[in-house]
């Protein structure tokens, strides 16, 4: 009987402890950078600021998080080169465009001149 107790009771808190990982723990779960922004975007954390909190917290993953972010986000592509391009995170301009435009290619309108006019100084 006790340990069916147990086992209730830790069953029912698993689903509230999977629900409140954030970012970071998902990144030291060593979750697909996809599935991070996915969980982030179920947990209402906009695609910007899950991509700031992963270049923060990994920044060895920044291109292909900002790849992964216009997967997920295409409609996005502007937003999402422009935090990749804060000096903040410090990624190459060049290298920050060829990530976005293998994540959505078809956006690359939006994203060489956002890259251009963020980067003003690079080029």
């Amino acid at each position: 009987m006790r340990r069916t107790l147990i086992g209730l009771a830790a069953g029912l808190l698993l689903p509230v402890s999977i629900a409140q990982a954030d970012i970071a723990s998902d990144l030291k779960a060593d979750l697909p950078i996809q599935t991070v922004l996915l969980n982030a975007a179920k947990a209402k954390v906009s695609i910007d600021e899950a991509l700031r909190q992963i270049l923060d917290a990994a920044p060895e993953q920044a291109y292909a998080a900002i790849t992964a972010a216009l997967q997920v986000s295409p409609d996005q592509a502007a937003s999402i080169v422009s935090v990749a391009l804060d000096k903040h995170f410090n990624l190459s301009p060049p290298q920050v465009v060829s990530a976005a435009l293998q994540g959505a290619p078809d956006k690359a309108g939006v994203i060489v001149p956002t890259a251009i006019v963020k980067s003003a100084g690079y080029y």
